[in-house]
């Protein structure tokens, strides 16, 4: 068979020339899109490879979550027990007076009488709760004062308990503990 060139010299070299170029920049794309190929897969593995040990660790996370919330359990009852005993070396350290003060107050509280807070703090007494009637607060009263280390002791507050259907009076009192000075 025979080749024959119908096209003028200088248009031969430059479509020479054009072939040339086309093949150069098939062969750019060819590897740039097989590069690509390899960097994606290569992503897409160490992507694979990074969730198993996200994964794992969070796994392990997890687990180590468990015993962590249980230590700090443990140490907010350690400082609640620290607290108490804080509180019982304070009350040991005055002789037992709280002691006696505090059985003195039980001896006059009346049954239909409960004490809901007590302070005895610098010398001072004060104690609120809920009674059944004006009556029951009344005779805890007399009986308080009567008490030899409770010393000007007054109502300070009562009113009915809006919060129960029963008409239960709520009250704070108030005074002195200790010997006069």
């Amino acid at each position: 068979m025979i080749d024959v060139d119908l096209l003028p010299p200088d248009e031969v070299r430059h479509a020479a020339e054009m072939r040339r170029v086309r093949l150069w920049c098939g062969g750019i794309l060819a590897v740039a899109v097989v590069g690509f190929s390899v960097a994606h897969g290569a992503v897409e593995l160490a992507a694979t490879v990074s969730g198993r040990r996200l994964a794992r660790l969070e796994a392990e996370l997890a687990g180590l979550r468990r015993p962590a919330a249980a230590l700090g359990r443990l140490r907010q009852r350690r400082a609640a027990l620290d607290g108490r005993l804080r509180t019982i070396a304070t009350l040991e350290g005055r002789g037992g007076e709280t002691a006696r003060l505090l059985a003195a107050l039980a001896a006059v509280t009346p049954e239909r009488l409960w004490l809901s807070e007590l302070s005895l703090l610098d010398g001072r007494l004060q104690a609120s709760g809920f009674a059944t009637d004006e009556q029951t607060i009344a005779s805890f009263l007399v009986h308080l004062r009567a008490e030899r280390p409770f010393r000007d002791v007054d109502l300070d507050e009562a009113a009915r308990d809006d919060r129960t259907l029963s008409g239960v009076r709520r009250f704070v009192v108030s005074g002195q503990i200790g010997d006069a000075k």
